[in-house]
């Protein structure tokens, strides 16, 4: 599955409201768990049913339309390269995630900051931020994660 780097964020919810219920791992291996570790739950559990030819990603929804005479949702997607496909379906479920398209704040004297910057969406691995003096902007669940994941290593973390 091609997917986006994202930060190495962990759950914002010591519970098991991302795990399905008829898969046999009950639990994932910590409560707080990282996102490696969902990730790999996911996968497993697409790899398990035999869904992974049915997942479609790089895709943006566009619309979607009712039938009537055939009582079903004809949905609107169009591909990166701007190509655009239909597809029937009895039932929708939104779960595009409403702030996939990372929006950066505009900060004054951001331009003259010298630190490097980056969006959480666009995670850089290279970048070490142990000891580092960390700012986090935004407050959204996002944010909220990678605070949980980057307090104990960074020097300093506001928020």
């Amino acid at each position: 599955m091609a997917r986006r780097q994202v930060a190495r964020c962990r759950r914002r919810c010591a519970d098991s409201s991302l795990l399905v219920v008829f898969r046999s791992k009950e639990r994932l291996d910590d409560a707080f768990a990282e996102q490696p570790e969902v990730l790999a739950y996911w996968e497993s559990l697409v790899d398990k049913h035999g869904l992974r030819q049915d997942v479609v990603l790089n895709t943006e929804y566009v619309g979607s339309d009712w039938v009537a005479t055939e009582q079903t949702h004809e949905i609107h997607f169009r591909r990166k390269d701007g190509s655009g496909f239909d597809y029937r379906a009895n039932v929708i479920i939104s779960a595009n995630g409403p702030l996939s398209t990372p929006t950066k704040p505009k900060i004054p004297g951001q331009k003259d900051f010298q630190g490097v910057q980056f969006h959480n969406l666009h995670w850089d691995d290279s970048i070490d931020l142990r000891n580092k003096r960390v700012a986090v902007v935004g407050n959204g669940s996002s944010g909220i994660q990678l605070v949980v994941s980057t307090v104990f290593s960074a020097a300093a973390l506001s928020y």
